[in-house]
């Protein structure tokens, strides 16, 4: 074990970070595979309400043209038989059932010349819809190979990461490595640098005793969030500066 591993401590917090942000990627790249494959599923059903939507007008139009025609049937047969009644009162009744069946032919008509015109709608819009699901699908596709790809890099990542881990903690002292690991389980950021004098996730003021033991590179605890405490380089020479700044004060 080093003499002083209080960089190699750092060095663990820093790396572990990064593979934190390794494992946040891998999570955004996961829920955006999902999504992905939902819009598959949205395409897909789309398409597929489109083309039930042509199919049942088509069997709409198929029904009317029956009726239409049965219609047509029926007329026929009460022509004929006009030319075959011996009474003024057949004639009329006759003529009555024709004038009836002329107003449901009208009516039956229309109705088709209105589904017919829905019909060639549903169908180009459906056939509008094949062209251009083949086209979204083959780009769905390929986004969803592209971020599984990058899924499977990231976790080659993490895992080749491990060793490089185990290794970092050959070099600290057990005590330390409990101490991170308990406080791991409780925050994402169990160990933060002391920013100005405090702790820069509560902000709770470090007394200058514990500011002096940091400096010596001791491993402490903020007695407001319990997170690990540690002094950056920077904050080091600040507070060296300060220290000189004083004493030599104190001379004059």
């Amino acid at each position: 074990m080093k003499e002083h591993p209080f960089r190699t401590f750092v060095d663990l917090i820093q790396f572990d970070q990064e593979t934190r942000a390794l494992h946040q990627d891998l999570s955004v790249l996961e829920d955006e595979v999902v999504e992905l494959e939902t819009k598959k599923q949205q395409f897909i059903l789309a398409l597929e309400e489109a083309k039930n939507a042509a199919i049942s007008l088509k069997k709409e139009v198929d029904a009317n043209e029956l009726a239409m025609k049965e219609i047509d049937q029926l007329e026929a047969e009460k022509k004929k038989k006009i030319d075959e009644v011996s009474s003024q009162r057949e004639y009329k009744s006759v003529q009555t059932e024709l004038a009836s069946i002329n107003r449901k032919q009208r009516a039956v008509e229309e109705r088709l010349i209105d589904l017919w015109n829905k019909y060639e709608a549903a169908q180009k819009q459906y056939e509008k819809q094949q062209e251009e699901h083949v086209n979204r699908m083959k780009e769905l596709d390929e986004e969803i190979s592209k971020k599984k790809t990058n899924i499977a890099n990231v976790i080659a990542a993490i895992e080749g990461r491990e060793k490089d881990r185990l290794a970092i903690k050959k070099e600290l002292p057990e005590e330390w490595l409990e101490k991170y690991a308990a406080m791991r389980m409780r925050v994402t950021n169990p160990v933060v640098p002391v920013v100005g004098g405090s702790c820069s996730a509560c902000f709770y003021p470090i007394p200058q005793q514990d500011l002096l033991m940091l400096k010596a590179r001791k491993l402490l605890q903020c007695k407001s969030c319990y997170r690990l405490l540690y002094l950056k380089p920077e904050e080091q020479e600040q507070k060296e500066e300060a220290v000189n700044n004083e004493q030599e004060m104190g001379q004059t």
